[in-house]
C-alpha cells in the first residue's frame, strides 16, 4: 500500500515538531473532528425530526384538551379585549380617548 509509507512519514514530521506547534496542530484536529461530528448530528436529527408523526404526537393531548373547557364568563371576558383592542385601531376612537385624557385635572389621581 503506498498510503502507509506516507502516513508514517506525515507521524515522524509531527513528531519531530516542538511541543507548541503539537498542540496547535492537535487543538485543530479537534476542532475540525468536532465540527463534522457537529454537523452530522445535526443531520441525523432533522431528519428523525422531519419523520416523526405529529399526529401521533398530540393524540394525548388532543383527548385533554377536550376535557379542558373555559368558562363562558372567561370566554365573554377574552371576545371583550378583543373586540377592545380591535377599537383601539380606529384613529377616531383614539382620538376621542386622546381628548379624554386630556380633559382630566392634573390633581385627579392623588389622595386628600
Amino acid at each position: 500500500m503506498a498510503i502507509r509509507p506516507k502516513i508514517k512519514a506525515f507521524v515522524e514530521k509531527l513528531q519531530g515538531l516542538p511541543e507548541d506547534k503539537k498542540k496547535v496542530v492537535l487543538w485543530i484536529t479537534m476542532a475540525v473532528v468536532g465540527l463534522i461530528l457537529g454537523l452530522l448530528l445535526v443531520g441525523i436529527i432533522s431528519k428523525r425530526m422531519k419523520s416523526i408523526d405529529q399526529e401521533e404526537i398530540t393524540k394525548p393531548f388532543n383527548s385533554l384538551m377536550d376535557q379542558v373547557k373555559l368558562p363562558d364568563e372567561a370566554i365573554d371576558r377574552i371576545n371583550e379585549a378583543t373586540d377592545t383592542f380591535e377599537k383601539l385601531k380606529d384613529p377616531e376612537v383614539l382620538k376621542q380617548l386622546e381628548e379624554e385624557l386630556n380633559n382630566i385635572p392634573p390633581d385627579a389621581g392623588e389622595k386628600k
